[in-house]
């Protein structure tokens, strides 16, 4: 076999992979939420190759499912002490060509518009329902893998 016929085969597993794994994503999608925009149910899996070969499998979907899956105890607003720009002592700002020295306590808390005030995220782990359905196709990925590379190695070895 040559390489091209190699590197075609492995553009075939993973591309079959990455369809497999979208449908069992966007399927854990409809099944837990009630409420759907949309935007959820067009996440998407791909594959990317690096030199030829699978390099990894990417899920991307709206940040909001990613919140939902894990969940949030945090609700209300947040005093900027408590955020990682709060133990900044100061900074410079520049007006008009002059220097301004802005101290830390000048800055006021604001709404942290990633938890809906009085309402607590609920963890739904419907990504990892998901990756529990999708055992199968990251099986099949795995044997496919291993015989596509496999022939690289014998053919690499000197008898």
């Amino acid at each position: 076999m040559q390489n091209t016929d190699i590197t075609s085969l492995e553009k075939k597993a993973g591309s079959a992979a990455a369809s497999s794994l979208r449908a069992v994503f966007r399927t854990s999608i409809k099944s837990t939420f009630k409420r759907r925009t949309g935007k959820a149910e067009k996440s998407n899996v791909s594959a990317k190759y690096r030199d030829g070969n699978l390099d990894r499998l990417t899920l991307s979907s709206p940040h909001y499912s990613f919140k939902n899956h894990f969940g949030s105890s945090k609700t209300g607003t947040t005093p900027s002490v408590s955020r990682a720009g709060g133990s900044v002592k100061s900074f410079s700002r520049h007006i008009k060509g002059n220097t301004v020295t802005v101290n830390a306590f000048s800055r006021s808390g604001g709404s942290v518009s990633a938890h809906r005030k009085g309402i607590r995220y609920k963890a739904y782990g419907h990504l990892a329902n998901a990756m529990r359905n999708a055992q199968p196709a990251l099986e099949k990925l795995a044997t496919d893998l291993t015989e596509n590379r496999a022939v690289i190695v014998v053919s690499k070895i000197d008898f």
